[in-house]
């Protein structure tokens, strides 16, 4: 063979292995995340102050809103990431007053007798006045479990009579009587209360919802309604409600005519489920 032969030859052998194709390799990671749910949780403002109003002959309306300008709202807050849904709601006590006692017969009776709890708004007719009074007259003397006594309802009718007396006696709508002592015979004692609004006068409204950290698809406010049943304040859908969303509460009270002067007080409680 000769030399440009061998020369042709190895050419040829080192063409054919640059045909040879290279073998790739690969290889896959895979990243893992766990979000840790979070919690449903509900906030209200701690106070909401009415309009407040004249002891009147006939009956007025008065009105109060919580503060629009902060975040002291009705607010949920949702970071539980299951896009359950919820509904947030509320509902209301009457606005009513308690008094103190006061004497009506007998020597010092406040002494001996009184009251206590707070009035729950059950026995003044919300078609006459907002205001009456518990009275309580001994009927029997003697030591506390001895003697007895007869009580009115604020409406004027007989709660009892021949009742026993003991340190505590409950008479109704969260008002007991108390005793002490000795009770003389014919001793009474009254106690004002006062039922400016029964529920049946009072009426709530959500309104202007802002969902602070989201859009508000599938959440919504609650609008207006009277107060004599549990009222929505907002709610979520299933398959939404992730995230901050507030409204505005606002209610609107009658005030019966002939009401108890002085402050009136009602509880507005919030749950959600």
């Amino acid at each position: 063979m000769t030399k440009k032969q061998l020369i042709t030859k190895a050419v040829a052998s080192i063409s054919v292995l640059a045909m040879v194709p290279w073998t790739a390799f690969a290889t896959e990671s895979s990243l893992d995340l766990t979000m840790t749910g979070g919690t449903l949780s509900i906030s209200a403002p701690s106070n909401i102050v009415m309009t407040g109003k004249t002891v009147s002959l006939y009956d007025q309306t008065t009105t109060g809103t919580n503060d629009d300008t902060t975040y002291a709202k009705f607010k949920v807050t949702d970071t539980r990431g299951t896009l359950a849904g919820w509904t947030f709601t509320g509902s209301s006590t009457a606005l009513t007053r308690t008094g103190s006692a006061v004497s009506v017969s007998g020597s010092t009776p406040t002494a001996r007798m009184g009251f206590s709890g707070t009035y729950t708004c059950g026995t003044i007719p919300e078609s006459s006045n907002g205001a009456g009074k518990y009275k309580v007259t001994i009927a029997a003397a003697g030591a506390v479990g001895v003697a007895t006594f007869t009580w009115l309802k604020p409406d004027g009718t007989t709660g009892g009579t021949a009742v026993t007396t003991a340190s505590s006696v409950l008479l109704d709508s969260g008002v007991s009587a108390t005793f002490t002592g000795t009770q003389v015979l014919s001793d009474a004692v009254a106690l004002p209360v006062g039922c400016a609004s029964p529920l049946a006068s009072q009426a709530f409204s959500a309104t202007s919802l802002v969902a602070s950290s989201t859009a508000s698809t599938g959440v919504s406010a609650g609008g207006s309604g009277a107060l004599t049943s549990t009222r929505t304040i907002i709610t979520a859908e299933a398959g939404s409600g992730n995230g901050e969303y507030r409204a505005t509460g606002g209610f609107a009270v009658t005030v019966l005519k002939n009401s108890l002067a002085g402050a009136h007080s009602l509880t507005f409680t919030v749950t959600i489920i």
